[in-house]
């Protein structure tokens, strides 16, 4: 006889009493983020063919993903957590950036699978041995010589890299305009993400002796105004390259944008 399911009888996940106070704080934000998810749904739908409309396409659905958890946290009151989510997605709007200017790198972007896939199956050989007879042996030739052909694209003198691009991210940043960002919160967010001293210390509640637990308003506004750039600016990439034609429907929000944090039009 199956045993009966147990579920606990009450279940919240967060702080609900807080919602209203961050939504309080950020009402035209959160006025203008349901339009937002809207547009982004329609943009996601539209098919689109080419390889670099297909990576953006990729690229664009996870920071849309990610806009979604960036809201929940921020409901919820963890901007520290908030600001780590937002850093990725300003990771993945350089990206598409990126690529969108150097077509010559998307087969670099796709193709460094291949040595992902090589380092894990070089990880299982060294720590799990015992799991790569489960592996069929023609795709363990795949991956073999996958990486073989790809290579010496990805090497550094006798060196394989760690990145798909050879471009850093503040490279990246300075050539779509986006130093200041990189120079700024995304220094900030990688503290908060790595845990190193100034992070820990951009984590203390105002009197120092303690970590600013949640809820709290701390961060909530530089990870908001964060994620919300990054999100329009890889839908406008996006949009420019795939051809879509909707680009008086970005235009529309990037004005909500400005209008959403105050941001002067000069």
């Amino acid at each position: 006889m199956r045993p009966k399911s147990t579920k606990p009888a009450s279940l919240i996940a967060g702080f609900p009493e807080f919602w209203q106070r961050v939504y309080d704080a950020y009402p035209l934000f959160f006025g203008v983020a349901k339009k937002l998810e809207g547009l982004q749904n329609e943009v996601l739908r539209r098919p689109v063919s080419g390889e670099l409309p297909k990576v953006l396409h990729f690229i664009l659905g996870t920071v849309s993903n990610s806009f979604g958890a960036l809201i929940t946290l921020a409901l919820n009151g963890y901007g520290n957590d908030a600001m780590k989510i937002a850093r990725g997605m300003f990771e993945a709007e350089l990206n598409a950036l990126h690529l969108s200017k150097h077509l010559e790198k998307v087969r670099d972007y796709v193709d460094f699978q291949a040595v992902q896939d090589k380092r894990l199956l070089n990880y299982m050989r060294e720590f799990s041995p015992e799991l790569v007879p489960e592996i069929p042996e023609n795709r363990i030739a795949d991956i073999e010589r996958e990486f073989a052909s790809v290579e010496p694209r990805f090497l550094n003198g006798k060196k394989l890299r760690g990145t798909w691009s050879k471009a850093s991210r503040r490279e990246m940043a300075k050539e779509a305009g986006l130093i200041q960002a990189y120079l700024t919160f995304y220094s900030w967010a990688s503290s908060l993400h790595h845990s190193d001293v100034a992070g820990l210390s951009f984590q203390t509640d105002r009197e120092g002796f303690a970590v600013d637990m949640a809820p709290s308003l701390e961060w909530i506004d530089l990870a908001l105004i964060s994620g919300h750039g990054s999100l329009i600016r890889t839908l406008e990439c996006y949009n420019n390259v795939a051809q879509l034609g909707m680009a008086e429907d970005i235009e529309k929000a990037i004005e909500d944008f400005k209008t959403a944090w105050q941001v002067s039009n000069r």
